[in-house]
């Protein structure tokens, strides 16, 4: 179970200080990776057209992660 948490909070923690290289509050980016792993929609307007690619790539990666349900796997 240690594994699941540790592999959740490792890709947060990665997408978060990936998005912080780029200048984004810290708040900001709480709230856009957690909206990101977990699928759920909402922005505060990071994630848009003007974003950089690997702003979008990384918010992708998450986002594809996420979707493996870390919990639901064990």
């Amino acid at each position: 179970m240690i594994v699941v948490f540790t592999a959740y909070f490792v890709t947060y923690f990665v997408g978060v200080f990936v998005l912080l290289g780029y200048g984004y509050s810290l708040p900001n980016v709480l709230f856009e990776l957690a909206s990101t792993v977990s699928n759920v929609g909402l922005s505060v307007g990071i994630t848009g057209p003007q974003a950089p690619l690997g702003v979008l790539w990384t918010e992708i990666i998450v986002m594809y992660l996420g979707r493996l349900e870390f919990f639901c796997n064990y």
